[in-house]
This record gives structure tokens, sequence and C-alpha cells, in this order.
């Protein structure tokens, strides 16, 4: 019997480990209720250019940004290459779900060049963007909850 509960706990916990170890490979996403997604593009992009950063490519659901990296990842390469954001909108409930990746380029149109999928360096700071998305959309709505649930001003 005490045999059989040692199984159980440590099933769980195998369970609860391989969730967490999930949720840190899966992109930062954050949810805009009552948002369009038009809306929530339009918010991702002004925050995105007025902090420096280069809008690469457009689409209906992805804006694709784009900064210059301060130093190589390796002292032969020059230049360094290119940091890529793609932000992704999703139509979901009465909302729109947002989520965050990042891709480093080096070599940027070299026929070496190589790409690296970095979402899991930058998780922080992709959540922190989609954290201060929120809390203007929050601000825009005229939200005063400080939930990403909350409903717009009519």
């Amino acid at each position: 019997m005490f045999g059989n509960k040692l199984l159980n706990v440590l099933a769980l916990s195998g369970l609860l480990l391989l969730s967490v170890a999930h949720a840190q490979t899966e992109p930062p996403t954050r949810y805009f209720e009552n948002a369009t997604i038009p809306r929530v593009r339009a918010l991702a992009l002004d925050a995105a250019l007025l902090r420096g950063w280069k809008l690469h490519k457009s689409a209906a659901h992805q804006i694709i940004f784009e900064h210059q990296l301060a130093t190589a990842a390796h002292s032969d390469q020059n230049p360094p290459g290119v940091v890529r954001i793609f932000a992704d909108f999703f139509t979901e409930n009465t909302g729109v779900r947002m989520q965050l990746r990042a891709e480093e380029i080096h070599l940027l149109g070299n026929e070496t060049e190589w790409r690296e999928d970095v979402t899991a360096t930058y998780r922080d700071n992709l959540s922190r963007a989609l954290d201060s998305l929120q809390q203007q959309w929050r601000t825009f709505t005229g939200s005063s909850r400080a939930t990403p649930f909350s409903r717009p001003a009519v």
C-alpha cells in the first residue's frame, strides 16, 4: 500500500515537471479581451517602433520586427546579425491571443546564413513586452481592473 502511494506521488511529480518544462518551451502569449486583431497589431506596431525596432514584414495575422544585434555570437562573425521578433495574432473567444517568438539570424544574406530559435533565451523580455502591451490595452479601453480579461468602455 505504501509502495502504491509512493508510485502515485512520483508519477504526479513527473507529470508536474513535464508540464512546467513544456510551458517553458512554448512561446509566451497574452489574451486581449474584447480586442480585434487590427487593434492589437496597431498597439504592438506602435510600441515596437517607438522602442527602435524596424518593421521587417507585416501580414494580416503576423508582424515581424527586426533589430541589429550589438555583438556577434561568435568572434569570427561580421556583421553580428539580427534578432527578429515574430508577433502572431489569433482570434479567440471574444478577443485576441498574441504570441511572441524570437529568432537570431547570423550572416544575413550570405550563403552561409544560419538561424536559431532564441525564444527561450528572450522569454523574460518577451513576457515583459506582452505584459506592457496588455497594460496599454487596459489603459486604452478604460479598464480599471488589473486583469487581462477586463471589459472595454463603450
